[in-house]
């Protein structure tokens, strides 16, 4: 059995003794809101459009990214 999940920030190692996952934040796709990540999306592309400081930028740059996964991870499932 396998399943799918939206991880953002960390890493895997696969060995032959196991997989480890160390990450920030990891979402099951079933468990994902598709709808509250499309609006995350959104938020996060009006940001990007306003005149930022490069911090605020680099921010709401990361946050599209995270939403754009959990989009395509949700549509996985």
């Amino acid at each position: 059995t396998s399943r799918v999940a939206a991880v953002s920030g960390g890493f895997v190692q696969v060995s032959a003794e196991g997989t480890t996952v160390l990450a920030r934040t990891c979402e099951w796709a079933d468990e994902i809101d598709i709808n509250r990540a499309r609006e995350a999306a959104e938020r996060a592309k009006a940001l990007l459009h306003q005149q930022l400081s490069e911090h605020e930028h680099d921010v709401a740059d990361v946050k599209l990214k995270k939403a754009v996964n959990r989009i395509r991870i949700a549509g996985d499932k």
